[in-house]
């Protein structure tokens, strides 16, 4: 990596311009890194509605009215579910085939 340095203002040292130089870097690099998590943060969330809002309407209009005693879920239980299965259900075996 070669590094360019940019013409001195009036006086100053030719370091003050790399300096300089290497500050937009990391700024740049800083907003690219809050960006993508950001972007993981947004498709989590995303993620979480298509999982989570079919189990709750299911869940409400299937089963609420045909058990007695079953209450009625909200989106957040919804995904607590989701997530239950998830824990208990998916295997994290590898299957060699």
């Amino acid at each position: 990596m070669e590094l360019m340095f940019c013409q001195p203002r009036f006086g100053y040292p030719k370091y003050y311009s790399y300096i300089y130089i290497r500050n937009l870097k990391t700024k740049t690099v800083m907003k690219e890194s809050i960006g993508a998590i950001l972007g993981v943060v947004a498709i989590g969330a995303l993620i979480a509605v298509i999982l989570a809002l079919p189990t709750m309407l299911l869940w409400n209009s299937c089963l609420v009215p045909a058990i007695n005693g079953v209450n009625e879920i909200g989106f957040f239980q919804a995904l607590g579910i989701i997530t239950l299965c998830y824990f208990l259900f998916w295997s994290t075996s590898l299957k060699n085939k």
